[in-house]
């Protein structure tokens, strides 16, 4: 798991642009805050004045039973308005090396790791997988070079959409 030099040379000239790329991701997704935060049924991120985000993707939750409509069609009809979006995302916690508790190296680390492998039980997470399956989605603001035009255009889909469902 050893970095090379060549990565870690591109590595450094990257983390000189690091507060510029997450300023452009702030400010895009601030004005989508302020956009989208009208809408009914829709929940977007709320950042407290003394915390601040990155903004790698910018995630949202439907309210399911004020809306009455299914994530699937929603988002259905944001893409049809090339709103690039993805719905769910990873739990951890279903991935195989917590589930089948799969080990690196011999000494079984690191679920021997203070007594870890007794006290670990898979368990369910039921909001997390009620957000994975039905109401979470995410617009991912760094997988984009996003201008404010396009988050203008974003803002007017979802108000579309939203108009078209006839959300109140």
């Amino acid at each position: 798991f050893r970095m090379g030099e060549l990565e870690a040379a591109i590595g450094i000239e990257q983390l000189k642009k690091l507060k510029n790329i997450i300023s452009k991701f702030q400010k895009l997704s601030h004005r989508l805050i302020k956009g989208l935060s009208k809408l009914n049924g829709l929940k977007v991120p709320k950042i407290n004045k003394h915390f601040t985000h990155s903004f790698y993707a910018f995630p949202m939750v439907l309210d399911l039973k004020e809306l009455k409509v299914n994530r699937k069609k929603i988002v259905d009809a944001l893409k049809a308005e090339g709103v690039p979006l993805g719905e769910g995302y990873l739990n951890i916690h279903t991935l195989p090396i917590f589930k089948k508790k799969i080990a690196y190296g011999t000494k079984n680390f690191p679920w021997k790791l203070n007594n870890l492998n007794k006290s670990y039980k898979h368990k369910k997470c039921l909001i997390a997988e009620e957000l994975h399956n039905k109401s979470y989605f995410a617009l991912g603001i760094a997988s984009y070079d996003l201008s404010i035009k396009d988050i203008d255009s974003i803002i007017k889909a979802f108000e579309k959409v939203w108009k078209s469902f006839k959300f109140k």
